[in-house]
């Protein structure tokens, strides 16, 4: 899913993508906060808020941050471009948008989604099977330490004895 551009839609639809568009900045974080979206193509000339003060919005909020960001802008100027991407963006691209360059921008960062998404599962049942190893871990040595301490009792005690014999046998010899 994403909110992108008219313009945008219709390339992204014809591509294959589920995409829903906003009206405005107000309303797209309102779907946002509702649904759960792999993407979002942001207009930086919006009513309302713009582009900028949306993205703000996003990457504060702790449930939208990890959603990939796309500005589009009819302002070519790099300045914002790149003032835009240090604001959380993660691409950015000018009007007319290149319908081969949306569609490779597009995949690009909704498999990037994908990868964190996997890692951070992949990294969550790391996480578990550690915890399992610990209590593993915990479990036999707790169960080890009864018999290996009555052992070593058992062993203290025979050389004990070897040592009090040693000097039984030494006191008969020396006597």
């Amino acid at each position: 899913h994403s909110f992108p551009t008219r313009r945008s839609s219709d390339l992204l639809r014809q591509a294959g993508y589920d995409v829903e568009s906003a009206g405005d900045g107000v309303e797209g974080l309102a779907k946002m906060r509702a649904k759960g979206f792999d993407l979002v193509i942001l207009d930086y000339l919006m009513p309302g808020m713009d582009g900028y003060e949306v993205l703000g919005e996003i990457t504060k909020d702790d449930a939208l941050r990890q959603v990939p960001v796309v500005v589009v802008s009819g302002l070519g100027d790099v300045t914002n471009a790149a003032t835009l991407i240090e604001a959380g963006a993660a691409d950015y691209l000018t009007k007319p948008v290149d319908s081969g360059l949306l569609r490779a921008r597009v995949s690009r960062c909704i498999d990037a989604k994908r990868m964190r998404e996997r890692e951070q599962r992949l990294y969550a049942e790391l996480r578990e099977l550690q915890a399992l190893r610990d209590s593993l871990t915990h479990m036999i040595v707790h169960d080890l330490r009864t018999p290996l301490t009555s052992l070593l009792a058992s062993l203290k005690t025979v050389v004990q004895m070897g040592d009090e014999m040693t000097a039984e046998r030494k006191a008969r010899l020396l006597g």
